[in-house]
């Protein structure tokens, strides 16, 4: 069996909800280990009351949820804190992310963001995006895959179909993922 990635998701990568529902999902049901570190879900949990509109209750949930399903993916801030001054990203605010990624020994930094996270801050792991990333995983697995995206829709209070969820995914920033399995499914 192949070894599995280490994945440290940045917090776009959580929020819309939808893209956050996959990738937990897909972690949850072994295809990658998923890593996380306190400061993610703190900035995880204001972006959802800033952007999202969620009470502190509902977001800190949704935070706990994570460190719940995956306590084994937390890296600790003693681990990460002392290499936050040697990141040179243009952004302070994600050097704590590309630390945590480093030291919790991340195979990849699952962000959009191409220049948050340069290669020499995440080394030895890579920035991926989360639609290549996701699509890859699509074709390698794609019964398992879709099998999640059809869970995502029946477990809603109004269930969506397939192609209601892959259009949410589409909108929440996996256009390629949502296209493939559109054509294939």
């Amino acid at each position: 069996m192949p070894r599995l990635e280490r994945v440290f998701v940045d917090t776009a990568t959580l929020y819309p909800i939808s893209l956050a529902d996959l990738v937990l999902r897909l972690a949850e049901l072994g295809m990658y280990d998923l890593l996380w570190s306190d400061h993610l879900l703190s900035e995880v949990e204001r972006v959802l009351v800033e952007y999202k509109g969620l009470t502190v209750e509902r977001a800190r949930y949704f935070c706990e949820c994570i460190s719940t399903a995956f306590p084994a993916g937390r890296v600790a801030p003693q681990e990460y804190l002392p290499l936050v001054a040697t990141r040179t990203g243009p952004d302070p605010d994600d050097h704590v992310h590309s630390a945590a990624a480093v030291a919790g020994k991340a195979t990849v930094m699952l962000s959009a963001d191409r220049a948050g996270y340069p290669a020499a801050d995440i080394s030895p792991a890579r920035r991926r995006n989360p639609d290549a990333f996701l699509t890859d995983l699509l074709r390698r697995y794609p019964r398992d895959v879709v099998g999640v995206v059809d869970a995502m829709g029946g477990a809603l209070r109004v269930p969506l179909t397939r192609a209601e969820v892959l259009d949410r995914l589409a909108a929440g920033g996996i256009p390629g993922f949502a296209a493939l399995a559109l054509e294939r499914f």
